[in-house]
């Protein structure tokens, strides 16, 4: 059973600018996964290309099987969220292994 979850201390779901997000990623794999990537990111969804902005990262090289580490971001000043009727703005914590097929 391969397992990769985020945790948000509080589960808070709302931000401000400035504010730190903290909380724990937790990874269970039968095998090494190789590295661990936490990223804190916004991108944009509409009717044009989307854009991708990666804010920061945590990586995690040659982790063990199954571990958890805390982590805590600073969130930027922007952009700002937005929610309009031609796009979106959101943002978002991503957990990957790169590499791993599951």
């Amino acid at each position: 059973m391969n397992l990769l979850s985020i945790q948000i201390d509080g589960n808070q779901t709302a931000f401000r600018p400035g504010e730190t997000v903290r909380g724990a990623i937790r990874w269970q794999y039968d095998d090494r996964p190789g590295q661990i990537d936490l990223r804190l990111i916004w991108f944009t969804e509409g009717p044009g290309p989307d854009d991708v902005g990666i804010v920061d990262s945590l990586a995690t090289d040659d982790p063990s099987p199954a571990d958890a580490r805390s982590f805590q971001f600073r969130l930027p000043a922007g952009p700002f969220s937005y929610n309009g009727l031609s796009f979106r703005v959101r943002w978002a914590l991503e957990l990957l292994a790169p590499g791993r097929k599951d």
